[in-house]
């Protein structure tokens, strides 16, 4: 260091005696300086956060733990670790993100050789300032407070096998305890026994208090087993599940002192409690196989797996945690049918549920569709996302099943996420990556102008109006504007910027050209006939396109667009928009001419909202955002309408009629399943359910009948070493097979050839040459489980070979 700071060691101190320096008119010193210490600082930091060995810290969040453990963040929890959002977090994942982020900060604080001595100075404060965030988070969060200190695998010894065996040990304990309990209760009422039974056997006269407790010990005796399987039952479960005894630190500390009789008390209430919750738990178990066990009368499964496994998890919970018989009584476990468990999955993701904001899968937390915000992007990338919302939707909205509505959220939110906000952007250009390969593509930029510039000669920037190294300028853009190179979001998606400039070099016109460009753009808008039709919209459109990348295309070369003929352009282009929202108007007014929106209108509705949309990207006008009947058309919600004609038509079907109407039930089914999320009425949905099973009812009586009266008729014809029997089945009914039987009598003895899908079969083994045989063949399907026949074929009979 230059001995004239050589006394002053922090770099505020030398912020302050430069600052003087420089007012007293010397700054010999002060650059290098300044950029040695920074050099230092970093170099320091940068080892304090290497230091860390990340392998140190588990990488496992266990599979039982939840939102009460030690592994989930809160959002405010989450930010303490420099992790965007609440969630279940590894402490390695935890140190892993507050790095990053630290080396992000550290690459902000960064100098470039450009910088003046002031700036450095600032860069050199900040670096090393007590708010600095290497300060506050690397050393704080990783290195200080046991407050936020996050345990390491060493500090703990415990991996995920070791908290197994240490729960198993505690369930083991436990299990002790209460043998020992129950070996107690067993000895302790044995001996009243055996007390009031000596006294009867020398002829003595039990008194009422000694045949009550001789009565009471006889029955603990006939309960005991059973009590204290219950009661283990219970406190099993409390021991694997309760965050009082889970977590690693509170398993070590249970297993060193235990509590069981405070926590894991053995009373008669206690007891009689617990044989009620193994009971439920009994009831619930057995219902979660019925259900997992019940099909349609299509053969489908009426409840998903998953659900049923999970609703039975909840209600077993619910069940363990009751305080008394009476809540016990009141959990409920009733699974929804997979019908509308498709809908639920639907309102989850979409964020329609109240005060859902989140949904979790595989433990991580994910905004619902509802709060994925528009906010903070460019107006190209505000579309964007726009739409990605809305084919995101409509893909969650059109999914059949729960893994498929899930599917459709992850792959919605995917591509969501990966695009980047302005703020991302900021963040982006802050990095040393960034700055290096904006320098980077500077200096290819360059070379390609000053190549382009030498081969033109040494009228370049006379003919083109700039020289070589404003044009380099302008290329390069500016963070602050966002322009040129630092338009990009990335460092890959500079390359685009990139590819754009040399584009830009390699097609640069001329002044000359630029003239004859912007004279020929100015005839083609006086050219526009009078009065302006809606047949001069494309035309219209179309000058205002080629204006817009005309003036881009000038700006890079700062020439002059004065001259262009854009007030008589707007004027035609407000001419046209008039147009535009006259037809828009129009169209409402026919919509809206009752004063409401009926559901027949709907087509209308989309038609007008086609209008608007075009209207807003033609004219760079949010339309929709105005007030009026536009707004009200343009935002109508026809869910509450469409649901209302669902349960209609659902309540119109007559579920006597003979015939059944299956074509009006088939179509209420396709209707409500149109809804997407939306739900009818328990009733409406009951009834549905009802119709179609009485429409499956009847469509497997139709099938078994008509199976049943099917014939077939049957032929055969001798080769040498084989008959072939043949059969024609009457037109109507499928078969999902046949049978073919054989027999040398004609009215007996018929044993099975075999079974086929074809429509002949050949009969090669046991086949005695000159002997005659009988066949005959009878069609079958399953319906409904069942094997349904159809009528025995006319024999056929051939002589063997």
């Amino acid at each position: 260091m230059n001995t004239v700071y050589e006394d002053y060691d922090t770099a505020v101190e030398i912020k302050s005696y430069i600052d003087t320096d420089l007012a007293n008119g010397s700054s010999k010193y002060a650059k290098n300086l300044l950029t040695a210490e920074h050099a230092a600082q970093k170099a320091e930091i940068t080892a304090l956060i290497d230091k860390v060995n990340t392998a140190n810290y588990s990488n496992e969040v266990p599979a039982n733990a939840d939102k009460d453990s030690d592994y989930y963040l809160e959002t405010a929890e989450a930010a303490a670790y420099s992790l965007k959002a609440a969630g279940y977090y590894s402490y390695r994942a935890r140190v892993e993100s507050v790095i990053a982020n630290a080396k992000k900060e550290l690459a902000k604080n960064d100098i470039t050789s450009t910088m003046t001595v002031v700036q450095i100075a600032e860069k050199v404060k900040a670096i090393a300032g007590e708010d600095a965030f290497y300060a506050t988070n690397v050393s704080n969060i990783i290195f200080a407070p046991a407050a936020t200190a996050v345990p390491t695998i060493l500090e703990e010894g415990w991996t995920t096998e070791d908290f197994a065996k240490a729960q198993e040990k505690l369930v083991a304990a436990l299990k002790a305890y209460l043998d020992d309990a129950k070996s107690k209760e067993y000895d302790a009422a044995s001996d009243v026994v055996r007390e009031m039974q000596r006294k009867e056997a020398q002829g003595e006269t039990l008194t009422a208090a000694e045949k009550k407790a001789l009565k009471d010990a006889q029955e603990k005796l006939a309960a005991l087993d059973g009590d204290y399987a219950s009661l283990t039952e219970v406190y099993t479960f409390t021991a694997k599940n309760d965050v009082a005894y889970n977590t690693t630190t509170k398993i070590k500390t249970y297993l060193q002192s235990p509590d069981w009789a405070n926590d894991f008390p053995t009373t008669a209430v206690k007891k009689s409690l617990a044989v009620v919750k193994a009971a439920k738990v009994d009831e619930f178990n057995k219902k979660a196989e019925a259900f997992n066990q019940m099909t349609g009368l299509d053969g489908k499964p009426m409840y998903d797996k998953d659900v049923v496994s999970k609703a039975l998890t909840v209600a077993i919970k619910a069940v363990y945690a009751a305080a008394d018989a009476d809540a016990v009584k009141a959990v409920p476990f009733n699974p929804n049918p997979s019908q509308d468990v498709v809908k639920s999955e639907m309102k989850k993701v979409i964020g329609s549920i109240a005060d859902a904001t989140k949904i979790e899968f595989s433990k991580k937390l994910y905004p619902t569709i509802a709060n994925w915000s528009t906010a903070g992007y460019d107006k190209d990338k505000t579309k964007e996302v726009k739409t990605i919302i809305e084919d995101t939707k409509a893909a969650v909205k059109a999914a059949k099943t729960v893994d498929a509505v899930d599917e459709a959220f992850i792959a919605g939110y995917t591509k969501y996420d990966a695009v980047p906000t302005l703020q991302d952007r900021e963040d982006a250009q802050a990095e040393k990556a960034y700055t290096d390969k904006v320098a980077e593509y500077k200096t290819e930029l360059k070379i390609l102008i000053n190549a382009k510039a030498e081969r033109y000669g040494t009228t370049f920037a006379t003919d083109f109006g700039i020289d070589a190294a404003t044009l380099l300028t302008n290329l390069e853009g500016t963070n602050v504007a966002n322009t040129g190179l630092y338009a990009a979001y990335t460092v890959e998606d500079m390359k685009t910027m990139y590819d754009d400039a040399v584009a830009a070099v390699n097609n640069l016109k001329p002044i000359k050209d630029m003239d004859a460009e912007l004279n020929a753009i100015n005839t083609a808008i006086a050219a526009v006939k009078a009065p302006v039709t809606a047949d001069s919209k494309n035309e219209i459109l179309a000058l205002n396109k080629r204006v817009k990348e005309f003036k881009e295309s000038a700006e890079i070369t700062n020439y002059t667009t004065t001259a262009l003929r854009e007030s008589l352009l707007k004027s035609l282009t407000d001419a046209i928009k008039v147009i535009d929202e006259k037809e828009i108007t129009d169209a409402v007014a026919e919509i809206m001419k009752d004063g409401k929106i009926d559901l027949s209108e709907k087509s209308a509705v989309k038609a007008v909202i086609a209008l608007v949309d075009a209207y807003s990207e033609n004219y760079d006008v949010d339309l929709a955002a105005t007030v009026g009947d536009t707004k009200t058309v343009y935002d109508h919600d026809f869910t509450k309408q469409e649901v209302a004609a669902v349960e209609a038509a659902i309540a119109k079907i007559d579920a006597t009629a003979k015939p059944l109407d299956t074509n009006a039930i088939k179509a209420a089914r396709e209707a409500y399943d149109a809804l997407g999320e939306a739900t009818i009425s328990t009733e409406m949905y009951s009834k549905l359910l009802a119709l179609e099973t009485l429409a499956t009812e009847a469509k497997n009586t139709k099938l078994v009948t008509g199976v049943k009266d099917t014939t077939i008729k049957a032929s055969s014809k001798a080769y040498k070493g084989r008959t072939r029997v043949s059969w024609k089945k009457s037109y109507g009914y499928k078969v999902d097979g046949y049978q073919v039987y054989r027999s040398t009598k004609k009215s007996s003895g018929y044993t099975k050839m075999g079974t086929t899908k074809k429509t002949y079969m050949d009969n090669k083994k046991n086949l005695k040459k000159g002997t005659r045989y009988y066949y005959k063949v009878r069609g079958y399907r399953v319906i409904n489980g069942e094997t349904v026949y159809t009528q025995w074929s006319s024999k056929a009979i051939r002589t063997a070979k």
